[in-house]
């Protein structure tokens, strides 16, 4: 009988001693570590390589006066390099504009600038990067306070 009580006591004060261990967090699994979010920026899922080329297979605004600008870059392609630098490449001639992405807070961040020339004044923007894979970006903006909205894809080439 001692042996079964000297057993049981050991038990209780294991379990005690578990049960005071964890905190009230680590019972709930929706407080437990969180996996890490799905959208990061490009720079850091997929580096960008000079080997690299994109196509913008969509490009449309909406708002009061909805339109799609996807054709104007029908016949461009675009390197995003390491450097910050981005070149359009198109029949008529080459394009050098700026790139950049950030991820904060949960949120990635794709900003274009290629300046005043068109058509990529389009493109100038911070785009928030809804989602991406090894093979597209699907990025998004306000446009401003007019209740304008942006929508851009890209999809690699090569």
């Amino acid at each position: 009988m001692k042996t079964n009580a000297k057993t049981l006591a050991i038990f209780m004060l294991a379990v005690a001693g578990f049960v005071t261990s964890c905190k009230k967090e680590d019972l709930n699994p929706m407080n437990g570590p969180r996996p890490k979010p799905t959208q990061t920026s490009l720079s850091k899922v997929n580096p960008p390589q000079e080997t690299s080329t994109w196509k913008v297979t969509k490009l449309y605004v909406t708002g009061e006066m909805e339109s799609d600008e996807t054709e104007k870059f029908r016949d461009w392609a675009f390197a995003f390099h390491a450097d910050g630098t981005v070149i359009a490449s198109g029949k008529s001639g080459k394009v050098k504009g700026r790139w950049s992405s950030k991820y904060s807070d949960g949120t990635g961040r794709m900003f274009i600038d290629f300046g005043g020339q068109e058509p990529f004044m389009e493109l100038n923007e911070t785009w928030l990067i809804v989602k991406q894979t090894d093979d597209y970006k699907v990025l998004e903006d306000d446009l401003g306070d007019d209740g304008r909205k942006g929508s851009l894809i890209f999809e690699r080439i090569k």
